[in-house]
């Protein structure tokens, strides 16, 4: 199994523990009619509110890839990370080259702030590959 698909599989194993994340639609900021379509019409309302969550995701995530890196053992390591700000749950995916690693990113998660569950996806991978 290439890098990619073993990424996609681990990916949408992730957006299945995680969350659903849909399309929504996208309301300008400036336009008056637009804010008030949206007030009115609870699907909008709620649209950003979608927004608002996975834009906090995304900040959670960043902020513990951000200390994983931090940590000079992790080193080389290729790893995503999916987290659920609400929840405080991350998911490591991706690959590390031995078990150090493996275990100085989980640990490096589990010390950010707001996290409370970290789960390991990461594989191991061979210099070289």
């Amino acid at each position: 199994m290439t890098k990619i698909q073993t990424l996609l599989l681990a990916g949408l194993t992730v957006v299945a523990v995680l969350t659903s994340t849909t399309l929504s639609a996208q309301v300008p900021a400036s336009s008056n009619v637009a804010a008030n379509a949206a007030m009115n019409n609870p699907a909008m309302m709620n649209a950003g509110g979608k927004r608002a969550t996975r834009a906090e995701n995304h900040r959670f995530s960043k902020t513990v890839l951000r200390a994983i890196y931090d940590n000079r053992t992790v080193g080389d390591a290729d790893i995503s990370v999916f987290g659920n700000a609400a929840t405080g749950t991350v998911v490591l995916v991706g690959y590390v080259f031995d078990e150090k690693q493996e275990q100085a990113a989980v640990d490096a998660a589990r010390q950010v702030a707001g996290v409370t569950d970290v789960t390991s996806r990461l594989m191991m991978q061979l210099h070289g590959d």
